[in-house]
């Protein structure tokens, strides 16, 4: 009897503002520049074997802006820029069609076209793929869609279109929204390899991992992705904290509840309210700073290693999803006033206070700097 071979896993690259410069319906192989780092991001993909596999809307064609012709030229050209970087691409696959397209043989709505997933399930096929565990890295949400559909871990890099398409997923519910957002592709390519082969690892040293600054530039992830990733914390045997807040205007006291929350456990998971739910909360004029800006500070925070946003005025129905084991809140509260201390208490785990005494507030900073702005003017 002859082994069937294994199907290996894939990662998915969308073109346009992902592997290469957005250039807007791009016919002249000339103007192809690789996006910065994604030669060598490509390459460490060969080099642990995955599939690189580049799917790729181009609705130029049916619009009659350019030919398949030209569509090919182009890949020839990225083909040559990446082997100059000693990486290549195991498949291209690309859509040419349109459903309001200009040209006759090319006007249809396709299974192809992203968000649908065609061209995952042809590569899949054609060239031994398992979808399950693969990923799908691209700069729109579209792209999150496909790889929803299949079962991929879908992140969105901020090139191209990626950052005003991750604002937008935060505002308000979206079609899809990514599993992780990453600067570029090379931070794309950090996080996917760190999943594989740090987080996936059961081998925990038999105590307390080492604690090291995270190199990411956002620890967001979505919520649905944030219970794989604690699954395999907990397959670690580490213990898991949850903090949660508005972190508005981060000040001192924020910083010593999180590194105070921190040192009750192995991994910190800092939820922060959206938006609606802070204006809910604080009133007209607040946040001064908006959730993806939050996001961001906390992340450069070192005791951080997860952030999620929650849209509702409590964080019961997070705490209930994720589980914890400790949920931890700052002494403006005692152990007996926190309001989701009956949900934690429910599903097994613990409420702890930690941090330094309550000596500041963000509503207090706003108003004296509201006031020597007013003093000053």
């Amino acid at each position: 009897m002859t082994a069937t071979k294994k199907a290996r896993k894939a990662v998915f690259l969308d073109r346009d503002g992902t592997l290469i410069r957005e250039r807007g319906y791009l016919k002249d192989p000339a103007r192809v520049v690789l996006e910065e780092g994604a030669a060598e991001a490509v390459n460490r993909l060969n080099r642990c074997g995955f599939a690189v596999v580049l799917v790729t809307n181009q609705s130029g064609v049916a619009r009659g802006y350019y030919t398949e012709e030209d569509v090919e030229a182009v890949h020839r050209r990225i083909a040559a820029l990446l082997a100059d970087g000693h990486a290549r691409l195991d498949g291209v696959y690309y859509c040419p069609h349109y459903v309001d397209g200009e040209i006759e043989a090319y006007r249809q709505a396709c299974s192809c076209r992203k968000p649908e997933s065609g061209m995952l399930l042809r590569a899949s096929e054609e060239l031994g793929i398992e979808l399950a565990g693969s990923y799908m890295i691209g700069d729109k949400l579209t792209d999150m869609e496909a790889a929803g559909r299949e079962g991929l871990t879908g992140i969105l890099v901020k090139t191209g279109y990626g950052e005003s398409e991750w604002k937008a997923c935060l505002r308000g519910p979206a079609p899809a929204e990514p599993d992780r957002v990453a600067a570029d592709l090379s931070e794309a390519v950090d996080f996917l390899l760190w999943v594989e082969r740090d987080l996936a690892s059961p081998e925990t040293g038999g105590g307390r991992r080492e604690r090291t600054a995270c190199r990411w530039s956002s620890k967001w992830v979505s919520a649905a992705f944030l219970e794989q990733c604690l699954a395999l914390h907990r397959r670690r045997r580490e213990t898991i904290v949850f903090a949660n807040g508005v972190f508005d205007l981060l000040h001192a006291g924020h910083v010593g509840y999180l590194q105070a929350a921190r040192d009750l456990g192995d991994v910190l998971v800092v939820a922060l309210n959206d938006d609606p739910s802070v204006r809910d909360l604080k009133g007209p004029g607040r946040p001064l700073l908006p959730v993806e800006e939050r996001i961001e500070i906390v992340s450069a925070l070192a005791c951080v290693d997860y952030c999620v946003v929650f849209r509702e005025r409590r964080v019961d129905r997070l705490l209930e999803r994720l589980r914890p084991d400790f949920h931890a809140k700052g002494t403006d509260y005692a152990e007996e006033t926190v309001p989701e201390r009956e949900t934690v208490i429910r599903y097994g785990g613990r409420v702890r206070i930690v941090g330094p005494r309550k000596e500041w507030a963000t509503t207090d900073l706003v108003e004296r700097i509201r006031g020597r702005v007013w003093k000053s003017s």
